[in-house]
């Protein structure tokens, strides 16, 4: 026999008395959780950009004068500075309505400057060229300290004439830069969360938002690193965008770190072509997390309340089910009637 409908709604009463206590809670504790790991990306951010500099391409770092160095590091400061500033305003993100996913893949994969055809060679030759690489790094040394991923791609097709790269770097870097104003545009359409499930799903979108936090930061200190000579300006920054939504390829002793090696051709045909070893960026929460204790406290913290939040959210989707049952019995008593 269902609950009657005053009984579901008394109970709806109290998950929202619990829910209001709840996430006045979870802001205060997720609040504490952003500014810990703001700091902790800045350092992480100066830590790898240190290592990059100093250990992987000594040489290209030397080559700046000292007002150029200088100016790199301040730059990187800045960057991490910014990116600390921005993140107690994720919570103050409303909830979005999910956007249709595009057939095509994320946006990364549409900004490349490659067919769907030539990414899925790239993508089902990763692990073979890896593996292969490992193998022969085993045979020689047997050093297996550092992961490498491998990419085979043609740089005569991935790079553009002199004027159109300089016309979509600067596109990209409007684009990255303008990347937090179209976000904030879109969410301007929502609103708070007001129920558990919507908690649920707002919660969600923050996590999110977290992730392509890092990856722009990345994505900014990479471009910075090769504007100043560090980086090579062989490989196209849209390839390491591309290298990056890979889970392999991070340094085991040096967090935040991918080094990628990429197997050019020289020419189409030409496959007798060398690799290019390029080390970049890539801010990663987990890799964060396991780096800087303190977030990782928190992040132990909210494990819990993210436990508590999918109980209510599972209360409340059980009672709106059970109210939209009770309603509809009801309705049907209301308008039934046996004919006379």
């Amino acid at each position: 026999m269902s609950k009657s409908l005053q009984k579901i709604e008394r109970e709806l009463e109290a998950i929202a008395t619990q829910f209001a206590e709840f996430e006045g809670r979870f802001r205060e504790q997720y609040g504490q959780y952003l500014v810990s790991l703001g700091a902790s990306i800045q350092r992480q951010l100066i830590l790898v950009t240190y290592q990059i500099c100093t250990s992987t391409y000594p040489t290209e770092f030397l080559a700046l004068s000292v007002g150029d160095r200088e100016r790199l590091q301040q730059a990187i400061q800045a960057l991490g500075r910014e990116a600390a500033t921005q993140l107690p305003g994720l919570l103050d993100r409303p909830l979005r309505s999910p956007q249709p996913s595009s057939p095509s893949g994320g946006p990364i994969f549409n900004k490349l400057p490659i067919s769907p055809e030539q990414l899925q060679l790239l993508k089902e030759k990763l692990l073979e060229q890896r593996e292969q690489f490992a193998q022969r790094a085993n045979d020689e040394d047997g050093d297996t300290s550092i992961e490498f991923i491998t990419i085979e791609a043609d740089l005569d097709l991935l790079a553009a004439d002199d004027d159109e790269d300089e016309d979509d770097d600067d596109d990209d870097d409007e684009a990255v830069d303008g990347e937090d104003e179209t976000t904030e545009e879109e969410t301007d359409a929502g609103l708070p969360p007001t129920n558990p499930v919507e908690f649920a799903q707002w919660l969600k979108q923050l996590d999110g938002a977290i992730a392509t936090h890092l990856k722009t930061l990345s994505t900014k200190a990479n471009r910075l690193l090769q504007g100043q000579g560090i980086m090579s300006h062989k490989l196209p920054p849209k390839v390491i965008e591309a290298a990056m939504q890979s889970e392999e390829g991070s340094v085991g002793q040096m967090p935040n770190l991918l080094n990628v090696l990429v197997e050019t051709e020289q020419g189409k045909g030409d496959r007798a072509a060398g690799m290019v070893q390029v080390t970049a960026v890539r801010l990663r929460l987990a890799e964060i997390e396991f780096a800087e204790p303190q977030v990782a406290a928190y992040q132990s913290k909210l494990r819990e309340l993210r436990a508590q939040a999918h109980r209510l959210a599972k209360q409340y989707h059980t009672l709106k089910r059970e109210e939209s049952v009770a309603t509809a019995e009801a309705a049907w008593r209301a308008s039934w009637y046996e004919p006379s």
